[in-house]
């Protein structure tokens, strides 16, 4: 079934690509030309473009898709990005592609960006694969992303409160699409009754559609209409927020398959009488009524029809979970907002998101994080960002009865407002925290913390073993005993910081090494006499010093005399610990001023701290 003919859907004709983001438990390597590997930091920023592969297929069929994508897989390889069209995206080991290319109708793979002019299919969609994947491979995508920019203001209290649909009418519009509703009905009764469970959990096979919703005139003046170029730009960023999920899924050992379906503006379906710009968000039902009616559901409201449409997408495309997305067209001179302030929401659990195309101070370029932050809610992540007028979490406690998992990154003054990590949840940050990794029902990984300590200390964590989230920030503390400090930390840390702060990307092991202080000399001083002969005369800086009584037991050998001249230190003699504790610099300058450290050296031999003299 080409995505590119007409095919039936709902008994209307639904145009579609299909994003599939299906992820191997193998760590992710960033591909250069000559096929060597580097790892990948799970936050860093477009961390899914490094190693971004093309493949061209034969065949178009979905079935043919499927079939060759299940054979990279198994090859060692990870798709991304799959439609029923003569092009898929993902990351495969150069060493593989010899074992796949002419297989399961594979052509050719490709990690550098394609000639358009070149490309023998010309069909939609495959183009727009082949044209996003350009844009990532080219580099494009990450200098849009790292260019400077104002962020947009907060979501304004985007994460709408779970809805009920009504099992009456979700089977009243889904009467002749055959369902089957038994599984459905016993998926939620495992759901602790929530109608329907279709977003419960960010794994497995996701489906969604992006609904681009246009007016006719017929309520509201038709005044604004959405172009190609916007709409392409919409589904390229869109693209970029589920592949986001994915990559961020592997690195927690989880796959995220997402197969996107879209109704284009030009689609009948779409034509409707309202231009949602000129109303509050909360008319949302207007245009949403229409659009589903238009596609054969109009029993209930607008939550009762989503579902049932989500429930016949699910089966449809035969995935685990499905939801919805709206978007609205406000070019400018339009409002970036509705007429109530909002401009981007979701429901927490589903069943659809709705953005605009011009979200409030958000750039373009940023729809796809808006989207990635939306999908969050629908797969019950809480909000993490606090201002005061614009909403967000009020407390570290749980958004939802669902999955009750605390909200520890929320900014909000009650919670914990100096421990704050980046989050896509909290500022749309290129990130993702732990909490909101338990909140979309992934398990974090743990990671091993091994804390040991030479003789002299101790440290805060005592030395031990302890197990922690992976990607969480410990802070160990060393703690010298009396006569000893801190000489540095080894193993899987270096340096001498004090707390030393270690991010667990890995199980790692450090250690404290402390050393025994060799105190400095006592009661050092130094005096300029002359020394005169009949021959000749000579001015002396005489310096002495007594033993310091804490270096009784530390091996003292000899004494070290450097002199100091400037950011120059020298040494211009030693004196055996066992004999006179005294040194002459001979030849000094009459009206010279000189400064002068004394240090004890053990048998190590290791140099104690300074005890520091000035001649005049």
């Amino acid at each position: 079934m080409n995505i590119h003919r007409r095919v039936e859907f709902s008994r209307k004709t639904l145009a579609f690509l299909v994003l599939v983001l299906c992820l191997a438990n193998f760590s992710l390597s960033s591909l250069n030309k000559s096929g060597a590997k580097q790892s990948v930091d799970m936050n860093a920023p477009m961390s899914w473009i490094q190693g971004y592969t093309l493949i061209l297929l034969k065949e178009s069929d979905i079935r043919s898709v499927n079939e060759a994508k299940d054979f990279i897989v198994n090859e060692g390889g990870s798709i991304a990005v799959i439609s029923d069209c003569h092009a898929m995206l993902g990351w495969i080991p150069p060493a593989a592609v010899d074992r796949i290319v002419g297989r399961h109708g594979i052509e050719s793979v490709h990690y550098e960006p394609v000639d358009m002019e070149t490309l023998k299919y010309g069909d939609e969609i495959t183009r727009t694969f082949v044209g996003f994947f350009n844009s990532a491979s080219s580099g494009e995508i990450e200098r849009q992303y790292r260019s400077p920019r104002k962020a947009g203001d907060p979501l304004i209290k985007d994460a709408l409160e779970h809805p009920f649909a009504d099992p009456r009418d979700v089977l009243a519009n889904l009467a002749d699409k055959h369902v089957d509703w038994d599984a459905e009905l016993a998926r939620t009764a495992d759901n602790g009754g929530i109608f329907p469970g279709y977003s419960d959990f960010l794994t497995g096979t996701i489906a969604y559609t992006l609904f681009f919703v246009e007016s006719n005139g017929s309520r509201d003046a038709d005044m604004y209409s959405w172009t190609n170029a916007a709409v392409d730009q919409v589904k390229s960023q869109c693209l970029l927020g589920a592949t986001w999920w994915s990559d961020k899924a592997r690195y927690y050992n989880k796959t995220a398959t997402f197969y996107l379906y879209y109704y284009n503006p030009d689609r009948s379906e779409m034509r409707q009488g309202y231009e949602p710009i000129l109303h509050p968000s909360t008319d949302d039902y207007l245009w949403i009524n229409a659009i589903m009616a238009n596609l054969g559901y109009s029993s209930g409201n607008n939550i009762a029809r989503v579902t049932a449409f989500n429930a016949y997408l699910k089966s449809y495309a035969n995935t685990q979970w499905a939801y919805s997305c709206f978007i609205a067209y406000n070019p400018s001179p339009a409002s970036n907002t509705f007429t109530n302030g909002y401009f981007s929401y979701a429901y927490l659990g589903g069943p659809y998101v709705h953005m605009l195309y011009r979200n409030d101070g958000w750039s373009l370029t940023d729809i796809g994080r808006i989207f990635s932050h939306e999908t969050g809610h629908i797969f019950w992540a809480c909000d993490e960002y606090y201002q005061p007028g614009y909403g967000g979490c009020t407390s570290c406690a749980a958004c939802s009865s669902y999955r009750p998992v605390i909200n520890g990154n929320c900014e909000h003054p009650s919670c914990n407002p100096n421990g704050l990590v980046p989050c896509i949840m909290k500022n749309n940050s290129d990130a993702i925290c732990s909490y909101t990794v338990q909140q979309v029902g992934w398990q974090v990984p743990l990671q091993t913390l091994t804390i040991q300590t030479s003789a002299g200390g101790t440290t805060s964590p005592s030395p031990g073993a302890y197990t922690y989230e992976k990607g969480t920030s410990v802070n160990v503390r060393a703690i010298a005993d009396a006569r000893y400090r801190l000489k540095n930390w080894s193993g899987d840390a270096s340096g001498d910081a004090n707390p030393l702060i270690i991010t667990l990307d890995r199980d790692m092991t450090v250690k404290a090494n402390f050393q025994r202080i060799i105190y400095p000399p006592m009661n050092a001083v130094a005096q300029k006499i002359l020394n005169r002969t009949l021959s000749q005369a000579e001015y002396i800086n005489v310096i002495t010093w007594e033993a310091n009584s804490n270096n009784s037991d530390l091996n003292i050998m000899n004494y070290k005399i450097y002199q100091i001249d400037g950011s120059a230190r020298t040494v211009i003699g030693t004196v055996a610990a066992t004999a006179e504790l005294k040194f002459m610099h001979r030849k000094v300058g009459k009206d010279t001023q000189y400064t002068y450290e004394i240090v004890a050296v053990n048998n190590e031999p290791r140099e104690g701290d300074p005890a520091s003299v000035i001649v005049q």
